[in-house]
């Protein structure tokens, strides 16, 4: 609340600009909170709506403030804090390597941070999180004309975290840079892999599962029954057909009382989640809005910023398949796509702006 009344209080000092894309993103956060009316728990739909408020009004304060280097500054400080947590690990710091950020709102957490199949132990309940923030800095830097030795040290993450979801996204994003602006042959060569992977899906899988890294310890007949997460999605699917319009309220979790999926809030991928919090209006809306913002992106005549945003929302939007990640404002993901809709417009329209940016 402080932090957010602070930036509201400089914002109103300062000449606002809101592009399109920003509109219509304050219209999403309009009816999240309007969720709250029909939410069947509206206090934690309210509070979900507020964080995300309060992130809005910090990125745009954050944005006016540092201008031209904010972006440059945000990589740096998820850079900065990421090869803090390799040290961390590096000298076992029995502290630190001993927190649980996630214990006084998961009735879970005790059995999330059980899990030891990565050597990730620093906020060791989810060491996807780690994987993922290092993950944005990595795209920047990779992307940016002027590389950086900061490079190094988010790739270290993103290996130790053994999350496969965003190793593979790692890798696309490698692959990406190396199409530059090709990005219809590259949108074929992903719906190839696609389509290559659900036809082949057990053989493929198969193969990975030959490397200890990538089976991470668990047995392939396990992995392919989903770990559960085929059950929740279908679970996910029965709760969005009570209330297919609307949805059910903004981070309003059914699973948390059901008492096969009490270990979690979301449906385990940003779709589903956005279908069950805000029914078909609500996704209708969101995809218009991504529409726009890629259209928008596409007009911005530097090519690296223009590949920057797209890799960042392609790595999110890859990531949401299984994943929550702009389910609510706590992903890095929703800090990025926040960041990316308050500033592209700045760029369409310039063309070595990011040659001042590094």
């Amino acid at each position: 609340m402080l932090l957010g009344a602070i930036s509201y209080y400089r914002l109103l000092k300062s000449k606002i600009n809101i592009n399109e894309v920003e509109v219509l993103f304050l219209i999403y956060l309009a009816y999240c909170f309007l969720s709250t009316l029909y939410s069947g728990s509206p206090i934690s739909t309210f509070v979900a709506c507020f964080e995300l408020a309060v992130l809005y009004l910090m990125i745009k304060d954050f944005s006016i403030t540092y201008g031209k280097f904010s972006f440059l500054m945000m990589a740096q400080q998820h850079s900065y804090f990421i090869i803090f947590v390799a040290i961390v690990l590096f000298f076992q710091v029995d502290f630190l390597t001993s927190l649980n950020t996630e214990s006084f709102t998961s009735v879970y957490s005790t059995e999330i941070a059980a899990q030891t199949y990565a050597p990730l132990v620093f906020l060791k309940n989810n060491p996807s999180k780690m994987a993922s923030i290092a993950l944005m800095a990595f795209i920047f830097f990779f992307f940016s004309k002027k590389k950086s030795l900061l490079i190094l040290p988010m790739l270290y993450m993103i290996v130790l975290a053994q999350s496969r979801t965003i190793f593979f996204t790692s890798l696309l994003m490698i692959l990406f840079y190396f199409f530059g602006n090709r990005y219809k042959t590259f949108i074929i060569f992903l719906l190839a892999s696609f389509v290559m992977l659900v036809f082949n899906f057990e053989e493929i899988f198969t193969l990975f599962f030959q490397s200890s890294y990538l089976s991470r310890g668990e047995e392939l007949s396990y992995f392919l029954e989903g770990n559960a997460r085929f059950e929740l999605w279908e679970k996910s699917i029965e709760y969005t057909l009570e209330s297919p319009i609307f949805g059910i309220g903004f981070n309003n979790s059914p699973f948390l009382e059901d008492p096969q999926f009490y270990f979690t809030k979301g449906s385990h991928s940003f779709y589903l989640s956005l279908l069950l919090y805000n029914g078909i209006i609500g996704f209708l809306g969101f995809a218009y809005m991504v529409f726009k913002l890629i259209k928008n992106i596409l007009k911005i005549r530097s090519d690296e910023i223009r590949n920057i945003f797209l890799a960042i929302l392609l790595s999110t939007f890859i990531n949401g398949l299984v994943g929550d990640e702009l389910s609510s404002s706590r992903p890095i993901y929703m800090t990025y796509f926040i960041y990316i809709i308050i500033n592209y417009d700045q760029y369409r329209y310039k063309n070595k702006l990011l040659e001042n940016y590094i």
